[in-house]
């Protein structure tokens, strides 16, 4: 009865772990469709890390913001995704992704061709309780309605620097110590 009561527990908490497993894969499925008017900061659509928001391009002057705000410090990633389309050249930009901070300076900037159906920007530094806005605009196609998604992805185990860091007494510190002795460097 106990190797019984055992077996059981061990079963449950298997189907337990698993559940979880399979709510937090939910929420990063999460699809969100862009609203209109999003084209200005101000207007921007706010999203999470792991959601992802389909948005469309119908004109070459329709821009698209989207907004949100690190919880912790780490590095992000903004993954645009689209169909392929179709006789698309690897020298054309059809759309141009321009990530902000919240004094509205470029952080980064980044395009995708119409023959790449992923483009994942580079990595860009967070900080935790600043907002950040990510604009999706036509690049140099402007012919056609232009359907995308896009994702945001964050990674907390990075280590970054911190502003401010102009001086040394509020300098970010490195760790360069393989040995489990770390010792500060500026």
């Amino acid at each position: 009865m106990k190797k019984a009561k055992s077996i059981l527990a061990l079963l449950m908490a298997f189907v337990m772990v698993m559940g979880i497993a399979v709510t937090g894969s939910a929420a990063a499925d999460a699809v969100a469709e862009e609203s209109e008017n999003n084209g200005a900061f101000e207007t921007a659509d706010a999203f999470g890390f792991g959601t992802k928001i389909k948005g469309v391009l119908d004109e070459a002057e329709d821009v698209d913001c989207f907004t949100f705000t690190a919880n912790a410090n780490g590095l992000a990633t903004a993954i645009l995704s689209h169909n392929e389309i179709t006789d698309a050249s690897q020298d054309i930009a059809y759309f141009e992704i321009v990530v902000y901070d919240a004094n509205e300076t470029e952080m980064l900037s980044f395009r995708s061709t119409g023959a790449e159906k992923e483009t994942l920007s580079p990595s860009f530094a967070i900080t935790s309780g600043a907002t950040y806005f990510v604009v999706v605009s036509m690049g140099s196609i402007h012919s056609e309605t232009l359907e995308y998604a896009i994702t945001a992805d964050f990674d907390s185990s990075a280590r970054t620097e911190v502003e401010p860091n102009n001086q040394a007494a509020t300098a970010t510190n490195l760790e360069l110590s393989t040995s489990g002795n770390a010792k500060p460097y500026y």
